[in-house]
């Protein structure tokens, strides 16, 4: 039989029996995921987003929606404003938006949200999984040929 554990790293998302999901051991916090959140979908809107990076950063905030929900209070983001913070149409943060018009600006915004994992999470192998699909994309926009705008 296995039974889940925590180690000084990171957690199982449940202590079920045959659970096999973790998580990193830390919080990034409510407004933190606010602000990862609006970074992602302004990338994912960006003209200098391809399709290697959509395949890279859907994941990556899916698995931050499971880690949000894992680290929210009861009462703090319940309904619609919890399925904002991920998806939706919303962006909390205009300023992503303009910088999600340079490849600069997106390259620094993905750059920001893997410093900003890094600094709320232990150094795990959930945590490196979703570090190397940042980088990853970050690669993909620096090899993407220039547009004609």
């Amino acid at each position: 039989m296995v039974y889940p554990s925590a180690s000084a790293t990171s957690v199982p998302y449940s202590y079920q029996l045959g659970a096999t999901g973790r998580r990193p051991v830390g919080e990034l916090g409510v407004s933190r995921h606010l602000e990862a959140g609006s970074i992602i979908k302004a990338v994912l809107m960006s003209r200098y987003r391809s399709g290697g990076v959509w395949n890279r950063l859907s994941p990556v905030r899916s698995t931050l929606e499971d880690w949000l929900n894992l680290e929210k209070r009861r009462g703090g983001l319940d309904g619609p404003e919890f399925f904002q913070v991920y998806y939706g149409d919303t962006v909390a943060n205009k300023d992503h938006l303009e910088k999600a018009k340079s490849r600069e600006g997106v390259i620094w915004m993905l750059g920001e949200l893997k410093a900003e994992l890094q600094r709320a999470y232990s150094n795990c192998a959930p945590l490196r999984r979703q570090l190397h699909r940042i980088e990853m994309s970050i690669s993909l926009i620096k090899k993407m040929k220039p547009t004609g705008n």
